[in-house]
């Protein structure tokens, strides 16, 4: 049985969020964000888990007595950017991509068959949403999870190797100065711990390795960044004469005397 509610705000007549109840399950969605969330009692059908044990170890992932393998929830949304009330009252149903992560990890560690089949019937709808948003089918104000839509997208890029930051002369001539290693010693450092874990996965997936690859997994936010970054030291590759006439200049051009940290956006 399919039962929906409209959360209204008392200015507006545009509902803030939508409620449905199907199965015993009640999911909710942000009105104006998209986000969406199942509660507690719909996560524990999905997963296999207990009701009482998963409201447990969800009252605070960080006690003793979560288990160890829950440990990748830790940093995950666990409330939605609107309140969600019921009857008067404010309730918490878990953000959906962390209720995903949970039946996961279920599915991964303790092996339960609800948790597989919930695994694999979402990853299909999952799968033929994305298809259809990748080839027009379903139009982008209908497509959710743009997030994770671009990161995906950024898995299934090919690694590329750096040297295309680089004229061709000017990259003979950086390595000659610095060899093969110079891109990542002066450019590894300069991108985020999340982005240095996805670029070390690099190794494993090219012959190359990371020394000659930048990854995808680079994020959008930091790739203009990087951009001026590589110029201002291709400014400072043409003008080297020697590595070490290039350590000077670097030093002088990017670490501030008192602070030591490296300003990579100072003109």
């Amino acid at each position: 049985m399919l039962a929906t509610t409209l959360a209204l705000n008392t200015m507006s007549s545009i509902p803030e969020f939508i409620r449905t109840e199907q199965n015993g399950i009640e999911y909710f969605t942000i009105v104006a964000t998209g986000e969406c969330a199942v509660s507690l009692r719909g996560l524990a059908k999905m997963s296999g888990i207990p009701q009482k044990t998963t409201s447990r170890w969800f009252s605070d992932l960080s006690h003793e007595g979560v288990p160890q393998w829950l440990e990748p929830l830790l940093g995950m949304p666990l409330d939605l950017s609107h309140e969600i009330q019921k009857n008067g009252k404010d309730i918490k149903p878990i953000p959906a991509k962390t209720a995903f992560k949970f039946v996961s990890l279920v599915a991964r560690n303790l092996k339960k068959i609800q948790a597989f089949n919930t695994i694999d019937l979402i990853g299909e709808i999952g799968l033929t949403s994305y298809i259809q948003g990748v080839t027009g089918w379903l139009p982008i104000a209908l497509q959710s999870s743009q997030e994770s839509r671009t990161a995906l997208d950024r898995i299934l890029d090919d690694a590329k190797p750096y040297k295309v930051f680089f004229e061709p002369l000017l990259y003979e001539k950086a390595v000659k100065l610095m060899g093969v290693k110079f891109y990542w010693h002066y450019c590894y450092d300069f991108l985020t711990m999340a982005e240095r874990c996805k670029l070390n996965q690099v190794r494993q997936k090219t012959p190359q390795g990371r020394i000659d690859y930048i990854h995808q997994h680079i994020s959008p936010a930091t790739i203009p960044k990087l951009e001026r970054y590589l110029d201002r030291l291709a400014v400072l590759v043409k003008q080297a004469k020697t590595a070490q006439h290039f350590r000077t200049m670097y030093q002088y051009q990017f670490y501030d005397n008192e602070q030591m940290e490296i300003d990579f956006d100072a003109d």
